[in-house]
């Protein structure tokens, strides 16, 4: 999965036109635009920053243990306990069969970042540390090519924080999509 979005595409001041079709976003694939259309929670595992629409964060918790669960799908760590209730501890590289790999499989403390809904919690996703918030229309986003990027990639947004970084946008459907499989694995 590349880290950064097509270094080809041509920035445009809109959204263009290609014969390709239209991107998630309504933009042209392979078009730039100022912007994403939502706002992001940016987040680090190893490598590469990723972000997730901020409707389905939560918040951010540090998980001091979580216990086993013995025959669980790959990518379930375990389960802990946030203010009495169980939530599943998730290495999100296994669920998305990303390449990086998150730390915390040895039992030590990690952060998290705790996914729901209105209707509740999902899970939570073991994060290395989150970068912040990417307030709808900052930076330049470019839509990821359909045929080339990983189906849970929904673009890329280039943002400065500290420093300039690519941010990978996490499709929301195709995340929940797949968390939702492993309840019923």
């Amino acid at each position: 999965m590349p880290t950064s979005p097509n270094p080809s595409a041509q920035p445009t001041t809109g959204t263009g036109s290609s014969s390709t079709g239209r991107g998630a976003e309504g933009v042209s694939l392979g078009a730039r635009t100022a912007g994403f259309r939502a706002t992001l929670c940016a987040f680090w595992i190893g490598p590469r920053c990723y972000a997730v629409d901020i409707g389905l964060v939560g918040e951010v918790v540090g998980v001091d243990r979580f216990l086993d669960v013995p025959l669980a799908p790959p990518g379930i760590l375990g389960l802990f306990s946030l203010r009495g209730i169980p939530v599943a501890l998730l290495d999100l590289t296994v669920v998305l069969e990303l390449a990086d790999r998150v730390s915390g499989r040895d039992g030590t403390p990690v952060s998290a970042l705790v996914l729901s809904r209105p209707s509740g919690v999902i899970a939570a996703i073991v994060v290395d540390r989150v970068e912040g918030v990417v307030p709808e229309g900052r930076g330049v986003y470019t839509p990821r090519e359909w045929a080339h990027e990983h189906p849970a990639v929904q673009g890329f947004v280039e943002v400065e924080f500290r420093r300039p970084v690519v941010v990978t946008v996490l499709d929301p459907i195709e995340l929940t999509s797949r968390l939702n499989k492993l309840k019923y694995h």
